[in-house]
């Protein structure tokens, strides 16, 4: 029975593999479609940002599984070692998942269990990150520690990878002896036999000797550089700085939510890591990327607290409620970003208001007890942030048949989870049928070819409208000119099957035909 059941999943296994292979760009698609319905749920309903979070999630963790099909399909030659690579693996799927496992936390156990959920993450990741720095001699660790890969610039060599493959496997079973070319008598031309073409859509239209000299130049691909040797000076740099959240947690645990030591300390940590790491010049590609982006996320510090509850959080909204209101088309974006700018502001820099209380800011409409009534009227607003409600848990406004009062939070955990959990069932099931009659069914009911090439047609037309996808239009556009040419060209046809029983096929090889190409 295990047996059966593991011969299953293999085989299922090797089959997602083989369809991601041979669609890299329906499945970046579909990523992408994960990651859209992500942001457009976000905000739309009460405790959206938990499903949002676990869309993203998912569409995270999808775009990693299939970096890992692409990588060893092009073969992509790392150099570190495979410990090295699970570790890194590991770190980059708990950083995708901290914001929702602290969200969940925070609706299971309440305030206590969520800052234990952020302690535990934030000191898992500074471990395995230190051990990476010093034992591994990881250099810079960058930021996720395994970037998602360039599909652009992967998808040629995939194609190549997938060609080659295909035409090691027809030579393997035609034979050892028989070649994949052959050369014309006449003009001394080389061509590729037809038993050895592999399928239209990797076609490259080059000899196989050629494709095999290409994919050998090509095979290296700039993923998995080798890092950069630190020095002493560097080292602590990049100590300091993986170190940073835990001194910034420990610091609020020792000085308080309220107090701004926390924030210039952990201000402090991020200027004086990158002022100890100095000029970038000799450092590789990947790591200048990583040290210009911590340069630029120190702009986020302006998003945190108590810098953003105190000083920039209504330049920031007015700002953007300026934009929307004066700027055609800009508020579809703004409005929701303001909108859910706040509830992301909590979540994402652990500095939320969860023991101190600063001033209201009359921005729950749940809070208020009269819609028709400004919020800032006497009595008019419930705060449920002061301490006594903090403490006992119930720090989220709630209305029960009209009566608006403080409530603990998570009472809809288990719905917004069922409904979770529904979704996720819901679309396995229709990519199970969807593979299942678009791929494994489609040569055998010819109603399911038909229709897939008119939907096919469709969204080819549609991409000819949208400018991002400029580059697989023209890409296709010389596929089809390609193909038309080699239609009206006799040496790529065969003759009728009337000769098949025939030696004609023999002699139009040698034939004029050829001889006149």
């Amino acid at each position: 029975m295990a047996s059966a059941a593991s011969d299953f999943v293999r085989e299922v296994w090797e089959r997602y593999q083989k369809i991601v292979r041979e669609n890299p760009e329906t499945v970046s698609q579909l990523e992408s479609t994960f990651k859209v319905v992500s942001y457009v749920i976000a905000g739309r309903f009460e405790d959206s940002q938990v499903l949002s979070e676990l869309v993203y999630l998912a569409s995270n963790l999808l775009i990693l599984l299939n970096d890992t099909i692409f990588r060893q399909t092009v073969k992509v030659l790392k150099n570190i070692s495979v410990p090295v690579e699970r570790w890194k693996r590991f770190l980059t799927v708990l950083q995708y998942a901290e914001v929702f496992l602290e969200m969940a936390a925070q609706r299971a156990w309440g305030e206590t269990g969520r800052w234990f959920i952020i302690l535990v993450v934030q000191l898992t990741k500074t471990v395995i990150r230190m051990m990476l720095l010093w034992k591994h001699k990881g250099g810079f660790q960058t930021n996720p520690p395994q970037p998602p890969l360039d599909r652009d610039q992967l998808l040629p060599k995939l194609k190549r990878s997938v060609s080659k493959e295909l035409l090691d496997l027809e030579e393997n079973l035609d034979g050892e002896n028989e070649s994949p070319t052959f050369t014309l008598k006449s003009s001394g031309k080389v061509m590729r036999r037809l038993s050895t073409s592999p399928p239209i859509n990797f076609r490259t239209w080059k000899l196989p000797s050629d494709e095999k000299s290409s994919y050998s130049k090509n095979k290296k691909l700039p993923y998995g550089i080798s890092p950069t040797s630190l020095s002493k000076q560097r080292l602590y740099a990049e100590s300091f700085y993986i170190i940073k959240p835990l001194l910034h947690l420990f610091s609020m645990r020792l000085f308080g939510i309220e107090s701004w030591k926390p924030y210039l300390l952990s201000g402090f940590a991020d200027v004086s890591s990158l002022c100890m790491i100095g000029d970038p010049q000799d450092l590789n590609q990947e790591e200048k990327q990583e040290i210009k982006k911590r340069t630029y996320m120190l702009l986020l510090y302006l998003l945190k607290s108590p810098m953003y509850d105190r000083h920039t959080k209504v330049k920031i909204l007015s700002t953007l409620q300026f934009i929307s209101d004066h700027v055609p088309l800009t508020g579809l974006i703004l409005r929701p970003l303001a909108q859910y700018l706040p509830a992301w502001q909590k979540v994402y820099f652990y500095l939320c208001i969860c023991n101190g209380h600063f001033p209201v800011s009359y921005d729950d409409q749940n809070c208020v007890v009269d819609d028709t009534l400004p919020a800032s009227a006497a009595d008019n607003y419930i705060d449920c942030q002061l301490k006594e409600m903090v403490a006992a848990g119930r720090n989220k406004c709630c209305k029960i048949e009209g009566n608006v009062g403080c409530c603990e939070p998570g009472g809809r955990w288990k719905k917004i989870l069922a409904m979770s959990l529904g979704i996720g069932l819901t679309f396995i099931t229709l990519a199970v049928i969807y593979i299942y009659l678009f791929w494994c069914k489609k040569d055998t009911i010819p109603c399911l070819g038909r229709c897939q090439d008119k939907i096919q047609k469709k969204y080819h037309q549609a991409e000819k409208s949208l400018p991002c996808c400029a580059s697989r239009v023209e890409r296709r556009k010389q596929e089809e000119e390609i193909m038309e040419k080699s239609k009206d060209h006799p040496a790529f046809s065969l003759p009728d099957d009337e000769f098949c029983n025939s030696n004609y096929k023999e002699e139009w090889w040698s034939g004029q035909t050829i001889k006149n190409f």
